[in-house]
């Protein structure tokens, strides 16, 4: 297969979720991205996070590569690589801003890196075993680029003029305002004894210079670079005529391949500090349909990333669903993860979406064609119509697209409802969730519709020795009645802990 891109199995049609969709702000999804791309914005690698892949094979193509990035050689080997491109990235953009003698050394810099980067990654991923279609294709491809006779002459004339003027020696010397330039002889280069005054501070070792690829020039450094290329006019005149000759020297493939390798090197970044602080990742197999979904030890990344600033884990959930059945219900005390278990079930299913490795220790998910928030909103004074209303409005529309590839979210739906409505309304939902046949997850106060056949009853626990205490975790069995009630108690101030209250104020003495 000839290789195009590192994201994209072919050039077909690509799914666009729009980024107003609901989904973004009740999964939390938007908090996640921001923390994938940290402080770097870039719109096009953005942009990738809101388009999720509706095709099995889509989705595995980008999982088989970061199957192969679990690889710590490859995976080194690709950053690596990313990390050059961006070098090479900002240089590309700063060659505008600089006079001509410092735009054709950045320019000739920027050649040399490059071609150094290419045979570099190209040695990685021969001498590891990688298996994805997407770096196969693309070791295939740079095998081929690096044996054209535009890469090799590339490469030979970069490193011969990188190298011509890497051995320019130069004295300046500095009298009051006046700076002169001249040329220096060997005898004149006090490296040497520079690092042997400074030895006694290096416990031995020897000092490492680097090659920097990226600098920043001013008004005083150009003047003396003008004043070296007089003292060197053929070494000069050799890299302008390097620049002249190679312009647009970046393959339109490797250039793409520098903006699509941040899909995968941000989001390992991303894992990285999850998994550094014990928790898992793993890539999902993904399938169209099928009679068993699950996965174990999953939890909410935005959650999870707030926590572990305080240096908490987050509590690990999970689901299995079985035997046709697809509507999770599920109930439990207030403020006891069931918006959090809901919230981690859509991001899953999305992140899957994208190709991306999700959390928990493994997961079989299907490939949702859309995903279906329907969260609790409060009534504004601009609404015409009451809440109820306005959530039994919102759900037609999630009934009326729906297919049985879809994933649908439910949280808190009908609490303006008197208990005999919400289970008559529920039910008549339930019913048009499973004709539809999606899977759903649907977080509710109302535990008899946990009984309707064809939903499987997960619930929110406490602690057995303190029922005030909420454990986070989300088990697979009947609904013990108790939510509905423990709701009402709550919002009309009659829960054990407003009585409490009570009792205990109304027990002080006046003070006179």
């Amino acid at each position: 297969m000839e290789f195009e891109s590192i994201i994209y199995r072919d050039n077909g049609v690509k799914t666009v979720m729009e980024r107003e969709t609901d989904i973004f702000r009740d999964l939390a999804l938007d908090e996640i991205f921001a923390a994938i791309n940290g402080h770097i914005h870039d719109n096009e690698t953005e942009s990738l996070l809101y388009m999720p892949m509706k095709s099995e094979q889509d989705i595995k193509y980008r999982q088989e590569v970061f199957q192969d990035l679990t690889d710590i050689n490859i995976s080194r080997g690709i950053e690596s690589f990313s990390k050059d491109a961006e070098i090479l990235q900002y240089n590309m953009k700063k060659l505008r801003e600089v006079d001509s003698v410092q735009r054709n050394r950045l320019f000739l810099d920027s050649a040399y890196l490059y071609c150094n980067s290419i045979i570099s990654l190209l040695n990685c991923l021969d001498n590891n075993a990688v298996k994805s279609h997407g770096l196969n294709s693309l070791r295939n491809y740079l095998r081929s680029y690096s044996k054209s006779e535009e890469f090799r002459i590339l490469a030979s004339e970069s490193k011969g003029v990188e190298s011509a003027m890497e051995s320019l020696r130069y004295m300046i010397t500095v009298k009051g305002t006046r700076i002169t330039v001249r040329r220096s002889i060997e005898s004149e280069d006090f490296g040497a004894e520079i690092v042997k005054y400074f030895d006694r501070f290096l416990d031995g070792e020897q000092p490492e210079f680097k090659e920097n690829y990226s600098y920043s020039t001013g008004h005083v450094e150009a003047s003396l670079v003008e004043m070296a290329s007089r003292l060197y006019p053929d070494q000069f005149l050799r890299m302008e005529s390097f620049y002249e000759n190679h312009q647009n020297f970046i393959s339109p493939v490797i250039e793409r391949l520098m903006r699509e390798i941040k899909f995968y090197t941000r989001y390992i970044t991303y894992m990285r500090r999850f998994i550094d602080s014990g928790l898992d990742f793993c890539i999902p197999e993904i399938v169209s349909s099928g009679d068993v979904f699950y996965s174990r030890n999953s939890y909410d990344l935005a959650l999870a990333g707030k926590l572990l600033d305080r240096g908490i884990l987050p509590v690990t959930n999970g689901f299995y669903l079985e035997g046709g059945a697809k509507i999770i219900l599920v109930t439990g005390p207030n403020n006891g993860g069931k918006t959090t278990f809901a919230r981690a079930f859509g991001q899953m299913h999305y992140l899957a979406s994208l190709g991306f490795p999700v959390p928990g220790s493994s997961a079989r998910l299907q490939a949702p064609d859309k995903i279906y928030t329907h969260f609790e909103k409060s009534e504004t004074v601009e609404n015409p119509v009451g809440r109820l209303e306005e959530e039994l409005i919102r759900f037609h529309e999630i009934v009326k697209n729906a297919t049985c590839r879809s994933i649908v979210i439910i949280n808190e739906m009908l609490s303006s409802a008197t208990l005999r409505d919400g289970i008559e309304i529920g039910k008549k939902i339930i019913e048009n969730l499973k004709e539809i046949g999606c899977i759903t997850v649907y977080v509710t106060f109302i535990h008899e519709l946990s009984l309707i056949e064809g939903t499987e009853s997960y619930v929110a626990q406490v602690n057995n020795k303190d029922p005030e205490k909420r454990t986070y975790k989300i088990i697979k069995q009947p609904s013990n009645g108790m939510t509905y009630a423990h709701a009402l108690a709550e919002k009309y101030g009659l829960s054990y802990e407003d009585l409490r209250r009570r009792i205990s104020n109304e027990n002080v003495p006046e003070q006179h």
